[in-house]
């Protein structure tokens, strides 16, 4: 998902002050999960959590964004259980004043994993809070306070209401911020959103041409309700990139999967298999590379006994039927 020219702000409370929701301004992502959204030239401020969220998710890419006077983190990129994470971050304008005095002892929230490149999201385009007086890069330069037109978001920290409307839209829906946040001459080029009333250059979300991986072995299996039995799938994936597995969209956890080399072998455990539900379900296996693998599994109902016995009475019982009406056609014929 690609976010561009947007503003996210007041997350977290109705216009009249009463707390709604969790209040992030830009969330983007979840449970671990690969997504590499991409936020670009957005702006978020006076949201009651976190301005620009990953929500787990191990690869956002924030381009040229401003973030300012949220009551938690301006930024948080961070993930749970994804062992590697892919952040890049250019251009960030990360800044506090007194204005809501109640946050400026907020830091960032910044914790890339394993294979994470820290240059590719500290650098020196990128202006962070230090949780205490000052956004700087890391060359040590600070956002000043007159790189801003204007700072005044008229947001009241004590009732928590915006006592008049600061943000507008122009004629032609394009978002017109009317000095809050635009930044001035006194700012470098290569940082912060500068939307200016401008549109978009591109609003289209095309998607990448991403070849997902393939189940080449146990592909659309079919079982019996109430079988207590292993289920395997072989996918041509690198077992180091595996992430997590998806039934239905719902996470399976860890403690139900089995996961071995020989490109990435997954297995349902027994105990899980037998809880599954008669009908049609849906596996999918994730990648940390943002690839996924998918598959179906076919649960048909249990109708009763299913043993070879119960099978050769079934047939016995049709043949004596069939025997029996040959016998019956044959006297009606003699007594012709």
């Amino acid at each position: 998902v690609t976010i561009r020219n947007c503003v996210a702000y007041g997350n977290g409370y109705l216009e009249d002050g009463t707390n709604a929701g969790n209040g992030n301004g830009f969330k983007m992502g979840g449970d671990s999960m690969s997504g590499k959204h991409v936020l670009e030239n957005c702006v978020a401020f006076n949201n009651k959590a976190k301005g620009i969220d990953s929500n787990s998710c191990p690869d956002n890419i924030v381009k040229n964004c401003t973030t300012f006077n949220n009551e938690s983190y301006n930024v948080a990129l961070y993930t749970n259980t994804a062992a590697n994470t892919a952040y890049v971050a250019n251009g960030i304008i990360s800044y506090r004043n007194s204005s809501l005095e109640s946050a400026l002892a907020v830091g960032e929230n910044l914790k890339g994993k394993g294979t994470q490149v820290e240059t590719d999201y500290k650098n020196e385009t990128d202006y962070y809070w230090n949780g205490a007086d000052a956004s700087v890069n890391t060359q040590g330069a600070a956002v000043a306070e007159n790189w801003f037109v204007s700072t005044d978001t008229k947001f009241d920290p004590a009732t928590k209401k915006f006592t008049s409307t600061v943000v507008t839209r122009n004629d032609d829906n394009t978002i017109n911020m009317n000095g809050l946040l635009e930044l001035t001459d006194a700012a470098p080029a290569d940082a912060g959103a500068r939307m200016a009333g401008t549109a978009s250059l591109d609003n289209s979300v095309v998607p990448a041409d991403v070849k997902n991986y393939k189940v080449i072995d146990g592909a659309n299996q079919s079982i019996v309700a109430g079988d207590a039995k292993d289920l395997t799938i072989r996918i041509d994936a690198d077992r180091d990139l595996y992430d997590h597995a998806e039934l239905d969209d719902v996470a399976v956890d860890e403690s139900n999967l089995i996961i071995e080399s020989g490109s990435t072998i997954v297995t349902l455990k027994a105990s899980y298999v037998k809880k599954l539900k008669a009908g049609e379900h849906t596996l999918r296996v994730f990648f940390t590379d943002g690839k996924y693998a998918e598959t179906k599994i076919y649960v048909e109902p249990n109708t009763g006994d299913r043993s070879p016995l119960a099978l050769y009475i079934a047939l016995i019982l049709l043949a004596g039927c069939g025997i029996a009406g040959t016998v019956i056609y044959t006297k009606k014929s003699k007594k012709a």
